[in-house]
């Protein structure tokens, strides 16, 4: 199965959830990752399988991550899709961002849908929000490496 992993990443983390996802589906499948900050990006059409994945920012899915999705809507219906979602928040907020993220049908649709926790690098942000964060510093790693160890093995499963 030929696997294309999508994502938008503003500091890294994301970037790093895809790295992995692709690492744990290496032994099975074709995979390339693709940042959507590049100016394009392989024909889906030549893809069985299609993971998408982004971060949120201020309660918002990343921008690319939500126009890739509106505009492929259609041929990502005929995929067999995956979802991932990094954020710090978690429990049922985290579940309304899901929600809000993406749409029901893409959620129905989708093979395996993931919380993948998040991660916030203070020496990557401006200085403003440096400041603000610094008060939280404790708060600001709630990576989940085992969501994502399952999300692959939903995505593998029969």
């Amino acid at each position: 199965m030929r696997t294309l992993i999508v994502y938008g990443s503003k500091y890294g983390y994301t970037r790093e959830c895809a790295e992995i996802i692709a690492e744990l589906l290496k032994d099975e499948e074709v995979i390339i990752v693709t940042h959507l900050d590049h100016q394009s990006y392989p024909t889906l059409a030549d893809y069985d399988r299609i993971i998408i994945g982004g971060g949120v920012y201020m309660g918002r899915l990343h921008r690319k991550v939500r126009k890739f999705i509106e505009h492929n809507r259609e041929l990502l219906l005929t995929r067999q899709i995956g979802l991932f979602l990094s954020c710090l928040s978690q429990g049922d907020e985290a579940e309304q961002m899901v929600r809000k993220s993406f749409s029901e049908d893409m959620l129905k649709h989708a093979k395996a849908v993931a919380l993948v926790g998040g991660c916030v690098n203070l020496e990557k942000l401006n200085p403003l929000y440096r400041r603000l964060f610094r008060s939280q510093q404790d708060s600001l790693d709630k990576r989940d490496t085992e969501s994502l160890k399952r999300f692959t093995e939903a995505l593998r499963a029969p």
